[in-house]
């Protein structure tokens, strides 16, 4: 608080510098939370804000759960992996996603954030040999190169830019995993699927799913 003998009496203005320190609690479940700081002195204001990431994967089922989810469908699985990215810098991104035994990969999209809400989703081509490739296009410009093996149900993705760019900082990529289970008895299966993405983390999602 400044007292009012500071306020100079000839009305000329004075620069008043105010310098301190804060400490985040930061929510070990969060991997993206942004800060809001607002200092008030007399009628004027100024705000700040801090972003933070911490680099991490998620998995979860179509409806976005990551915990166990009971699923029912026509035979229908859809898992999806968020890679949260901070600021480090990145030439590559390699991902193995174990898909469970009974099911088998019939789509594979990527997906990436819009500036103004939303994602741009991208359908990569998985040829009959099980090779996988595709382009991002927009402002990401993402490329991807993979195999999926059904012997082992193994999907190995690797992410890159054009131009040997960095991978964007400070945001998300992400891979929806459409797949078709091999049972219609209705009762029900369950299916676990993990993924692991070198150097940043791992992740596992479970479904009971049923036929209907």
């Amino acid at each position: 608080k400044l007292l009012k003998d500071w306020i100079p009496t000839t009305g000329d203005a004075k620069d008043v510098t105010v310098i301190y320190d804060t400490t985040l609690t930061i929510d070990p479940a969060k991997q993206n939370y942004t800060y809001y700081n607002t200092f008030k002195a007399g009628e004027r204001q100024g705000n700040a804000s801090y972003e933070y990431w911490k680099s991490g994967v998620e998995k979860t089922d179509g409806n976005g759960e990551s915990e166990t989810s009971t699923v029912t469908s026509q035979g229908e699985l859809v898992w999806k992996v968020t890679v949260y990215l901070d600021e480090t810098q990145r030439k590559s991104l390699d991902i193995q996603d174990t898909l469970p035994e009974g099911v088998t990969l019939t789509k594979l999209e990527l997906f990436h954030p819009m500036r103004w809400g939303g994602h741009y989703w991208h359908t990569m081509t998985i040829g009959e040999n099980g090779t996988i490739s595709g382009n991002a296009g927009n402002d990401a410009a993402y490329r991807v190169t993979g195999n999926y093996d059904s012997s082992t149900n193994q999907v190995k993705l690797q992410v890159t830019c054009k131009d040997d760019a960095d991978i964007p900082t400070k945001t998300t990529v992400g891979f929806k995993f459409t797949c078709r289970a091999e049972y219609t008895d209705e009762v029900p299966h369950t299916f676990e699927n993990s993924v692991t993405v070198a150097g940043i983390g791992s992740a596992t999602q479970t479904q009971e799913w049923t036929y209907d």
